[in-house]
């Protein structure tokens, strides 16, 4: 197993912002991953997880992307406290990989490059970023 490192995405926005994203904690094959934002509260940190595990007939690698957002703070207090933000909602990316022990490394390099097509098919980007179903 290679050795944890940290993990750099680019963002979706107009002009792409890189986050690192860095390995905070490991319990067997689950890892942590958070970017530590300055200034941020622990729970609006971004975070991707990634998990391994295996049975008798099957490996399943599940990897998660939690971005969480804040509620917008308006306002304040006539002494001047300003309350801290709260968690507003989040969005979330799930992907799991569900591979035979019997399969070999060129088959799992097969599945993995269909879901990265997959993630980047104009059809695929639409319908997640616009909520825009497919007709017909």
């Amino acid at each position: 197993m290679s050795a944890l490192a940290p993990i750099t995405l680019n963002d979706g926005q107009a002009t792409p912002v890189a986050h690192t994203f860095n390995p905070v904690s490991r319990v067997g094959n689950f890892v942590t991953y958070r970017e530590n934002g300055v200034g941020l509260p622990f729970d609006a940190e971004r975070v991707i997880t990634t998990d391994l595990k295996t049975t008798q007939n099957a490996h399943t690698v599940t990897l998660k992307v939690y971005v969480p957002y804040l509620e917008e703070i308006s306002g304040q207090t006539p002494g001047g406290y300003v309350a801290a933000p709260k968690l507003a909602y989040f969005e979330q990316s799930v992907h799991v990989f569900n591979v035979p022990r019997r399969g070999s490394e060129l088959e799992r390099k097969d599945i993995l490059a269909f879901a990265e097509g997959l993630l980047s098919e104009p059809q695929i980007v639409e319908l997640i970023t616009k909520l825009t179903a497919q007709l017909s």
